[in-house]
């Protein structure tokens, strides 16, 4: 079972890339459209693999390098309030 996710999973990135392609029009400009299906066909995938491996994302994060880390990211993102907003929200919607 691990194997089918192990395979979807690549075939999940292949489609990410495809949809990479079509958007940025380096094939044919009149498929960029269609970029959106292998984009989230490619996502759900991926997730399924993750989902799939979760007990080892668990026991990576368990570990003593990972809380440390975990903890250092936080705390740097505390006393740095600007590093920590990722998207921009439009005018008004706060």
């Amino acid at each position: 079972m691990t194997r089918i996710f192990s395979i979807l999973s690549w075939v999940g990135i292949l489609l990410l890339l495809a949809a990479v392609v079509l958007r940025l029009e380096i094939v044919k400009p009149e498929w960029a459209p269609y970029a959106n299906y292998p984009f989230w066909a490619g996502i759900v995938l991926v997730v399924l693999y993750t989902l799939s491996q979760w007990r080892e994302i668990a026991a990576y994060f368990s570990s003593r390098n990972a809380r440390y880390g975990a903890s250092v990211i936080l705390l740097y993102l505390r006393h740095h309030p600007n590093i920590a907003v990722i998207v921009q929200l439009p005018h008004g919607a706060c």
